[in-house]
């Protein structure tokens, strides 16, 4: 679903962010 596909690009873009920083 699309919803769940973007809870999850989301939350992969959070993380991997706060990895960079």
């Amino acid at each position: 679903d699309i919803m769940g596909s973007q809870f999850l690009i989301f939350h992969w873009a959070e993380a991997h962010a706060l990895r960079v920083c």
